[in-house]
């Protein structure tokens, strides 16, 4: 499973890192719990600061996209 960070926006008025990522070679959807160390290992944040939005996944692929911040 190879994270890749698309999309990275910094949100002054919540002070926070919006992120928007992709999963690919995944063989079924990745859970929340597994995506957080390795998004928070892309951005230098902790583990424990990231929160997954949402995951989308299209019938008979194998990229997963999706938000965190």
């Amino acid at each position: 499973m190879q994270v890749d960070i698309v999309n990275k926006r910094e949100n002054r008025l919540l002070k926070r890192m919006e992120i928007e990522f992709r999963v690919e070679d995944s063989k079924v959807t990745p859970s929340r719990k597994e995506l957080r160390p390795k998004i928070a290992a892309l951005v230098g944040g902790k583990e424990e600061e990231v929160v997954v939005d949402k995951l989308e996944q299209e019938f008979g692929s194998r990229e997963v996209t999706g938000t965190a911040r």
